[in-house]
């Protein structure tokens, strides 16, 4: 039986994959406002560091941590922007 209450979710914040650091086992996010939000890999939803790619955008929840900004969860919301014409291209 239903008591009434109702499960608050964490608002999430969007960004993109800044950089990833595999060796380490984490990477960073870019904010539309300028910041920059640690994640580890556990913090990945159904993903691994593995291809992350910067520019990936994602959605995430942050909560402050010891040493400034963390992402808790990390859900990839669609593929890394293609290269530049002329960047990276191959003939």
């Amino acid at each position: 039986r239903r008591r009434g209450a109702v499960k608050a979710h964490e608002p999430h914040d969007e960004g993109r994959i800044l950089r990833v650091i595999p060796a380490e086992s984490h990477g960073f996010i870019a904010t539309p406002d300028g910041r920059e939000v640690y994640f580890h890999a556990h913090a990945l939803c159904e993903r691994s560091l593995d291809g992350l790619e910067p520019g990936t955008p994602v959605r995430f929840t942050v909560e402050e941590g010891d040493a400034g900004p963390q992402a808790t969860w990390v859900h990839v919301t669609g593929p890394a922007p293609a290269p530049a014409a002329g960047k990276g291209a191959t003939p």
